[in-house]
């Protein structure tokens, strides 16, 4: 048995949006309280792997002053904006520093590497990614997150990025429209259908987690949606390329929309349907890397066409989750009827 502490810092930008101008600022504040306030569950996490105990602590103070400091220019901008300071955009760009402490009790072949103790810190940041913006969505944005240098080589930012989930990019969303969760019920849940430090997933549930992960890790590519479709097809336990309708009674059953908001998540999820089927054959007319819109106006309806299906269903799927945390189920079975018809005719 063998122990080790590290200490080391994790940085990044940590900001509310600066473009909503409009947004309601009595979430912001919950956000910020969060972060000020922040419950066990995100100051310490714990994880085990191969024989060795692996326990890490985040001092958030430095985030929580950002955010507060981000909060009071919103409200400035919003009602008093001749009295914002000179440069005050810069409090949204500001990066901060977060003290880390890693403590890992035992031994096994990989305790040996200097990489280990920054393993289990990306894993946790991971983790805390989805719990905190599945109690609240956009709460948590990781995209230039990154471990402190130590090495030879810096580390690369997580890019885990809230863009979807921010409720500024789905004004035009008549539905769904996502809960505001307890944080420790939430990781109550996590710690149910997450295998620990796992990177295969072992249920439906985690599969649909993981590719949560790899869509806020893109930023507007076409195969987002497939991405999205894995989630889905995942957690609702429908083979590759299933029937549509099967697809749509699964979701409409899990999330009861009314008749209208039926119609709408009809309407959506074909188009998404339609353009994965168009990307995974051949047919999509996909934007060069450089989007340059200026050199080619085309390229800005094309990829707003991309980013405003992936918003929809990337909430679509938050939505899903979201009703499973609040039912605290980790497995579901879905199962078919046959009833009689009455119809004479």
């Amino acid at each position: 048995m063998s122990d080790l502490t590290v200490k080391t810092s994790v940085i990044g930008c940590f900001s509310l949006n600066p473009d909503d101008e409009d947004g309601d600022l009595a979430y912001l504040e919950q956000i910020v309280r969060m972060w000020e306030l922040p419950r066990a569950c995100l100051v310490s996490r714990a994880a085990t792997h191969d024989g060795c105990q692996a326990v890490v602590r985040f001092d958030w103070a430095a985030v929580a002053t950002a955010l507060a400091q981000q909060l009071q220019v919103s409200k400035l901008f919003r009602h008093s904006p001749k009295e914002l300071p000179p440069g005050w955009w810069e409090v949204y760009s500001k990066e901060v520093h977060v003290p880390v402490t890693v403590e890992i009790r035992g031994s096994n072949k990989l305790s040996k590497y200097d990489w280990y103790p920054d393993f289990f810190i990306e894993n946790a940041l991971y983790d805390l990614f989805v719990i905190l913006n599945l109690a609240l969505p956009s709460a948590a944005d990781f995209r230039t997150v990154r471990l402190e240098q130590t090495g030879p080589k810096p580390h690369e930012p997580l890019l885990l990025s809230a863009y979807y989930l921010d409720d500024y990019f789905a004004r035009g969303l008549p539905w769904p429209k996502l809960a505001r969760l307890d944080l420790e019920t939430v990781d109550s849940w996590y710690k149910r259908v997450r295998n620990d430090v796992g990177q295969v997933p072992e249920t439906p549930v985690e599969r649909a987690i993981f590719a949560l992960l790899h869509i806020c890790r893109s930023s507007g590519r076409p195969e987002d949606i497939v991405w999205i479709f894995y989630g889905f097809e995942s957690l609702f336990q429908t083979r590759t390329g299933e029937n549509f309708n099967a697809l749509l009674d699964r979701i409409a059953l899990l999330l009861e929309p009314a008749e209208e908001q039926l119609k709408f998540l009809k309407k959506q999820l074909r188009s998404m349907y339609d353009h994965r089927s168009s990307f995974v054959h051949g047919g999509l007319q996909v934007v060069h890397p450089m989007h340059s819109d200026s050199v080619d106006p085309r390229s800005q309806v094309k990829y707003g066409d991309i980013v405003d299906l992936s918003v929809f269903g990337t909430r679509l799927l938050v939505a899903c989750l979201q009703r499973y945390v609040a039912e605290n189920w980790r497995v579901v079975r879905f199962r078919t009827s046959i009833e009689p018809s009455n119809d004479e005719a």
